[in-house]
């Protein structure tokens, strides 16, 4: 009877790792919720405010291992970044800003980057349970993408699908 039980516990445990995931998923096409967020100088901003533009949201934590490689990934795209004139936004979990600003002060991005302590409302309205979590938003604020850690290849190949000119950038 024990062994049934743990069998049956580790079934589910199973099923809601690989289910809850991704059940949280925004669909594509789905409006990208908009919450408002503070940045590392104290700057308010709604992630609305980067409507018309190419997002990349990068949900991760600074001691995240696999965060850091997604970072990294990100940065071997810079051609296809400066292209797609795509804006980079890192939103960090339970992290303190002085460990975020040691974290991204050796990260040199080729486009627009802000990274933004997260105060638990952008983890709530994106619906994150596990990073790193990658996000792709097109200029009208509409989900292309939302899943887990991409190869620098696979981030090239969802970048691509996105307009070469984003609404009002020059």
């Amino acid at each position: 009877m024990r062994l049934t039980a743990r069998i049956a516990l580790i079934g589910c445990l199973l099923l809601a790792v690989h289910v809850v995931p991704a059940a949280a998923y925004l669909a594509p096409g789905e409006p990208a919720p908009d919450v408002a967020l503070t940045d590392l100088t104290g700057k308010r901003m709604r992630l609305s405010s980067f409507r018309g533009r190419n997002l990349v949201l990068v949900f991760g934590a600074t001691w995240c291992p696999a965060c850091k490689a997604q970072v990294d990934d990100l940065l071997q795209t810079q051609s296809l970044l400066k292209k797609k004139q795509i804006t980079v936004l890192t939103i960090f979990l339970d992290d303190k800003p002085r460990h975020i600003k040691k974290y991204v002060a050796g990260k040199r991005f080729p486009v627009p980057f802000h990274a933004f302590p997260d105060n638990g409302q952008a983890q709530k309205a994106y619906r994150i349970f596990v990073v790193p979590r990658v996000i792709i938003i097109d200029p009208d604020f509409k989900v292309v993408y939302d899943g887990m850690q991409l190869s620098s290849k696979d981030l090239n190949e969802k970048f691509a699908v996105l307009p070469e000119k984003a609404k009002g950038i020059e």
